[in-house]
């Protein structure tokens, strides 16, 4: 049996930029990042049962896609520049472009990228534990996915 591919997320990058033209600007990458989740699509239903269905069962069809929501969690920093990006973004109702860079070895990166909204700004203040922060992402539209270069 070969010896497995896996590898950890480690060096994981999100960036988050009000201009698709800034996304690769070192100003929008988040700082301290511990959890990403990627878009994840799943498409939506409509009954197409009709009165001579087979059986009688419902029959359904495939319709629009929804690539979902997220939670991007960091270490929140007071007054650091993703803790001001982040509420900046949650506050705003216009949308955003994303970048994952998710690492393949050897210095290479998988780019993920597209629109979100940022529904959500959630900090949290524990008396014992790291102080976190969590945006709460909604992907709109159509992403790409290629080698980062």
């Amino acid at each position: 049996m070969p010896k497995s591919a896996a590898k950890t997320g480690f060096g994981s990058k999100f960036f988050l930029a009000a201009d698709v033209a800034n996304i690769d600007q070192a100003a929008s990458q988040w700082g301290e990042v511990i959890s990403l989740k990627p878009p994840s699509d799943t498409y939506d239903t409509a009954e197409a049962t009709h009165f001579e269905s087979p059986g009688r069962y419902r029959e359904w069809i495939k319709t629009l896609i929804d690539a979902g929501e997220a939670d991007i969690q960091v270490n929140l920093v007071p007054g650091s520049a993703t803790h001001l990006a982040m509420m900046a973004a949650a506050q705003d109702e216009e949308s955003y472009t994303y970048a994952f860079l998710i690492p393949k070895g050897a210095g290479a990166f998988w780019k993920i990228q597209g629109d979100c909204l940022v529904l959500g700004f959630d900090p949290e203040i524990p008396l014992e534990d790291r102080m976190v922060a969590t945006a709460n992402i909604k992907f709109t539209g159509a992403r790409t996915e290629a080698d980062a270069v």
